[in-house]
């Protein structure tokens, strides 16, 4: 592992993608660390932990071709194609700012390029079941849609394919991109007040674009799509319980679920997981119809 150089044509492409405020990502991207470079290493710090836990979430991959819908500025297609030397990394993004980032960083890369296409989740530019690995975090929020892009992802994963799935989960009663508190499931507008009363206001247009998922919703769309998931919130609930986890943006939630024991791990994961009332939504899914037990 190391850090990357980055010169000044880089800089410059981080710094359009940093300054642009009409991304589907983020209400305000942050510059890490203090400068560009040290912004682009922290993520990529960042981003390996994430590839490393896809790993262990997924087990043994020899994955030949690997797809990251919505790469953004590409740190997650870098960290994949180190974790897989030898396959072929294809990340799809429809912000041109983003891929101009991501292909600055060229130069100071070692190894396998991966490959950067603009395009969007809703029609993947790749032929039927051509994918061995999906990576979607983050992003089935921004789509236009979530059955069609859901549906993409299930024409073109391989028969023996796995996808990784993560997003906020409009079950639990706080908005992510707009950082405020509300109440679920009483619509965009009721959260437009919440953040004009928690002084986020300035950034409530962002909401226009948003997808309020909820595992619900999503599983329904999986078994339309005949894939067969396994809902990962339960696994990382039981490990918070067995004092090896966390919920990293929620501390208190963490030290909740540490006091009540190992000894309460199911039935408290089955309870939550029936509740849908957690943070995130983090599945995996494959073709078939036999789901993983939660």
């Amino acid at each position: 592992m190391y850090n990357l150089t980055l010169n000044s044509s880089a800089k410059n492409a981080w710094r359009d993608f940093l300054a642009n405020r009409f991304n589907l990502g983020h209400a305000k991207r942050v510059l890490v660390g203090g400068d560009i470079e040290s912004h682009v290493n922290d993520g990529l710090k960042s981003v390996r932990a994430t590839v490393a836990r896809v790993r262990s979430d997924l087990g043994e991959l020899s994955p030949r071709i690997i797809l990251e819908i919505g790469c953004s500025a590409g740190l997650n297609c870098l960290a994949l194609q180190e974790a897989f030397p030898d396959a072929e990394v294809i990340g799809i993004e429809p912000e041109q700012e983003a891929l101009c980032a991501a292909e600055s960083l060229r130069n100071g890369w070692t190894g396998r390029w991966p490959q950067f296409v603009r395009g969007i989740g809703e029609s993947i530019p790749l032929s039927n079941h051509s994918v061995d690995l999906i990576l979607c975090h983050t992003v089935i929020e921004h789509v236009q849609s979530v059955p069609q892009t859901i549906a993409e992802m299930a024409r073109v994963l391989s028969p023996c394919g796995i996808a990784h799935l993560e997003a906020p989960n409009y079950l639990w009663p706080y908005e992510p991109h707009l950082e405020v508190w509300t109440i679920p499931m009483l619509g965009k507008n009721f959260v437009r007040m919440c953040a004009r009363l928690q002084g986020r206001g300035s950034v409530a247009s962002f909401l226009e674009h948003l997808q309020f998922v909820t595992p619900f919703q999503l599983e329904r769309i999986f078994t339309r799509n005949n894939l067969a998931w396994h809902n990962r919130t339960g696994d990382k609930i039981r490990a918070v319980l067995a004092g090896h986890g966390e919920v990293k943006q929620y501390k208190s939630v963490s030290r909740l679920l540490g006091l009540l024991g190992s000894g309460l791990a199911d039935p408290v994961a089955f309870g939550i997981l029936a509740s849908g009332m957690y943070p995130s939504v983090l599945y995996s899914f494959r073709h078939g119809s036999m789901n993983e037990p939660d």
